[in-house]
């Protein structure tokens, strides 16, 4: 999934806008636990390196649209953070339970989920991995809109077709702005162990 996704990015111009959906029931559950325990330190590696990139490429690139339905966990919801805009179906839900499993939350997605939903939320999900559902999640900000599932990505290509219509050096300055005051400078999301 993540070559995928870069490819799609690599290929994308700068007057395009990127839509993120997913195919089937969960947007997305994150990395598999139990094949990442199966890697090299090499292997996993060039895997966080390249989660890494993906990561920042989503956030510099083209204005982008997530539209996420049902489960956004773990590394699911750290891709949707990346996204301008995020969208979810009035039966997602979203989970940060990255320290139950021994993982780290990295400071890019740290100081993002803050930018949403301030320092007190962040703090709270992070450590307790608790579920947020879609219309608490709208009310803290970690979401723009909750629509109808059926309607999700109908809405979210609504959205990104008026994103595209913006002047591409004016929403690359804008991002580049909001990018400053939001991450690390190095985009250092993920940790490597």
């Amino acid at each position: 999934m993540v070559m995928e996704l870069r490819t799609a990015i690599e290929k994308s111009t700068a007057s395009e806008t990127l839509l993120f959906s997913a195919e089937g029931r969960n947007f997305c559950a994150g990395g598999d636990h139990d094949e990442l325990a199966k890697l090299s330190t090499d292997e996993f590696r060039a895997y966080v390196t390249g989660l890494k990139s993906l990561f920042g490429e989503i956030l510099t690139a083209s204005p982008s649209v997530v539209c996420v339905q049902r489960a956004a966990v773990g590394g699911g919801a750290e891709l949707a953070l990346r996204a301008d805009l995020i969208l979810a179906g009035d039966d997602a839900y979203f989970q940060f339970p990255q320290l139950s499993v021994g993982a780290r939350v990295g400071a890019e997605t740290l100081a993002l989920l803050i930018s949403r939903v301030g320092l007190g939320k962040a703090r709270r999900w992070c450590l307790t991995g608790e579920r947020i559902d879609a219309p608490s999640a709208l009310k803290a900000g970690l979401i723009d809109d909750v629509v109808e599932p059926s309607e999700l990505l109908s809405v979210g290509t609504d959205l990104a077709k008026k994103l595209a219509e913006l002047s591409g050096a004016g929403v690359s300055r804008f991002k580049s702005t909001v990018n400053s005051l939001i991450v690390p400078a190095d985009h250092s999301g993920i940790a490597v162990r």
